[in-house]
């Protein structure tokens, strides 16, 4: 994580963030940011589109798959599986 420089809470409880980091970030004015909190740590994040977020989860869950040598095969069968069992409820 790099240093980004002081900024000031205004009376409305705005903030401003510094050129540097809004090129870095390429924020443009009406972007959505993401805060999150703990303690007195804050971290704010430019939001990403739901279907970048998807395409990321995805990745991940395919390299997951992949690691434990688990195929499309196993997925289905793990599916109907689950469906029967829950429709037996």
């Amino acid at each position: 994580m790099e240093y980004a420089g002081v900024t000031r809470v205004t009376r409305q409880g705005q903030i401003t963030l510094p050129v540097r980091l809004r090129k870095q970030l390429q924020l443009k004015m009406g972007d959505s940011l993401e805060v999150y909190y703990s303690g007195a740590i804050v971290v704010v994040r430019k939001k990403r589109p739901p279907v970048e977020v998807f395409e990321d989860l995805a990745e991940k869950v395919t390299r997951y798959f992949k690691t434990r040598g688990i195929d499309r095969k196993d997925i289905k069968e793990a599916i109907f599986s689950y469906r029967r069992k829950h429709r037996e409820r």
